[in-house]
């Protein structure tokens, strides 16, 4: 979820909204330091490294760590966790924090949902990742070595729509995992914010 770090990250320091069917920029931003003053981002810090390594092993067919894709997984999700309840129980953001939740839910939701019309199985649309080395057939085909429960889509998966059919290169996403994503950028957006205003607030009372 590295793309997700760095996209909300950047939005922090950008505002972007459409007014009136064209693009503005706000001058105002949100500095990203008083974030890292948080014990509770560097677990999201450290796994943001981990899954760039892990991506670059997997791009030279070093599949070891894909046995223990589920438990990495999990541990992504759970360091943008500890972050989100660091800043709740700080700051009292449980509207934010419950949108979030929201989010990942549907995203679990719909990925069990095209699993389970599948036999178990999430099938994958493999396009640009064939090129930049990220996905191998083989790989797809002997995906049960690993531990893996992705399979290779045709004219007979059901719910395509609802697969792994968004090839970035360096990853393929499903509507699900779009949505999980979403989860961790409302995370780091909104902690980003909210910490900025309270540090704000904080400094105009002195």
């Amino acid at each position: 979820m590295v793309e997700t770090l760095i996209a909300s990250l950047i939005f922090s320091k950008i505002y972007l909204y459409i007014k009136l069917g064209k693009l503005q920029i706000h001058k105002e931003s949100y500095n990203i330091k008083p974030i890292l003053k948080r014990l509770s981002v560097y677990p999201v810090i450290f796994m943001s490294i981990f899954y760039i390594y892990l991506q670059y092993t997997i791009m030279n067919q070093n599949y070891y760590f894909l046995q223990y894709q589920h438990i990495i997984k999990n541990a992504i999700l759970g360091s943008y966790m500890i972050l989100g309840l660091d800043v709740l129980f700080r700051y009292e953001t449980y509207k934010e924090y419950i949108v979030a939740c929201c989010s990942l839910l549907c995203g679990f939701t719909l990925n069990k949902i095209v699993m389970s019309f599948n036999h178990g199985k999430m099938p994958i649309y493999p396009d640009v990742s064939y090129s930049t080395g990220y996905t191998q057939y083989d790989m797809i085909m002997n995906a049960s070595k690993f531990n893996d429960f992705h399979v290779l889509g045709d004219h007979t998966t059901n719910l395509i729509f609802l697969s792994d059919i968004f090839d970035v290169g360096g990853s393929i996403w499903s509507v699900g995992d779009v949505f999980c994503r979403l989860f961790a950028f409302i995370i780091v957006y909104y902690s980003v914010k909210i910490i900025n205003e309270r540090q704000t607030y904080k400094n105009s009372k002195l």
